[in-house]
């Protein structure tokens, strides 16, 4: 016969510590990918932003299984008036999450109403961080999977 040297609530408790910390983990990974993405768009030289709205319009935020930010990034870009932007950015973000999501998500968005005629033009907004997050989170998973 086996007998366990533990009790149910040690168990529960053993198992509640490791969620957190894969809780963290996970939200650490997307702020950092989040991060990225926003550098990588924030920084193409592959359009003329005259007013700083288009490259103050990118922004993420991390969502975390309740449907909560628990981090985000929106900013002006430097040495322009971008307000617009930033507020276009963090109004398309709310009313993305308002979708219900369920599990994690990192939103990466550009709120100007014209980003996509943009990048329509053959310009790149956000569709080469877009590129960079799918192939990081490949990686990311394939490494917290085997870690898990």
């Amino acid at each position: 016969m086996i007998k366990a040297n533990f009790t149910n609530a040690q168990l529960t408790q053993m198992l509640n510590n490791r969620a957190k910390l894969i809780d963290k983990a996970i939200i650490m990974r997307l702020t950092k990918l989040g991060e990225e993405c926003v550098n990588l768009a924030r920084n193409s030289p592959d359009y003329t932003d005259r007013t700083g709205n288009l490259r103050s319009s990118i922004g993420y935020a991390v969502v975390n299984t309740d449907g909560e930010i628990v981090h985000q990034n929106f900013e002006k870009a430097v040495g322009t008036d971008g307000d617009e932007g930033v507020s276009a950015a963090e109004s398309l973000i709310l009313w993305l999450i308002d979708s219900n999501f369920d599990g994690y998500a990192l939103v990466v968005v550009a709120g100007m109403d014209y980003a996509y005629y943009v990048e329509s033009t053959g310009r790149d907004v956000l569709s080469s961080a877009e590129h960079y997050a799918e192939n990081r989170m490949s990686i990311i998973l394939r490494e917290m999977t085997k870690n898990i």
